[in-house]
């Protein structure tokens, strides 16, 4: 009997650390366009959703399927990424890129169509260095978390930082702001002389 015990508990362990390891973590990604009771515009309307922050979703059972946003993230604040014509940083910028962030690292995940077989995590900049952070995981979508968890040590990802001085693929720091972005360079692309 303690034998048929020991096995259950470990069987239960085994379980739990699974479930630790992928089922339950993971963010919401929306369904693609061609997923039953999807198509174009309700993919449209979730990726809008999630881009915007929207920390929990409220999906209604409906064909189409439809997504409202029940808990929005509220951002802290802002950088700017001068963008290169090189990977050296050399040069004149030729855009600027400004985007809301946060001021501490999170567990969020982010990808798009634009970063195929890569995700992003932790994009925060930091106050105590002004420094903009982020986490890449290469090769996942999902930053590593539906592998299975004998692949999950064999994550590949990238805590890269972002510094005023230091050229990162041709991306440089322009500025970490601790306050919500200006709604007018809110998620644009701008020269760089604007």
């Amino acid at each position: 009997m303690s034998r048929t015990i020991s096995r259950q508990q470990s069987t239960l362990a085994f379980l739990v650390f699974w479930c630790l390891l992928s089922m339950c973590r993971g963010a919401f990604e929306c369904p693609a366009a061609t997923a039953p009771c999807m198509n174009e515009e309700n993919h449209a309307q979730c990726m809008k959703l999630l881009e915007s922050g929207c920390e929990e979703f409220d999906t209604f059972e409906s064909c189409p399927l439809q997504f409202a946003c029940s808990k929005q993230l509220v951002t802290d604040a802002c950088v700017t990424l001068l963008v290169f014509p090189d990977d050296k940083c050399t040069g004149k910028p030729l855009q600027k890129m400004t985007f809301p962030t946060f001021s501490k690292p999170r567990n969020d995940c982010y990808h798009d169509e634009a970063t195929k077989n890569l995700s992003i995590q932790s994009r925060y900049c930091d106050r105590e260095t002004g420094n903009w952070h982020e986490t890449v995981y290469f090769g996942s979508e999902d930053c590593g978390e539906t592998k299975p968890w004998w692949q999950f040590w064999s994550t590949k990802s990238m805590d890269i930082v972002f510094t005023p001085d230091n050229c990162v693929d041709g991306y440089r720091l322009g500025k970490c702001q601790f306050q919500p972005c200006d709604s007018e360079m809110n998620g644009k692309a701008a020269t760089a002389d604007s």
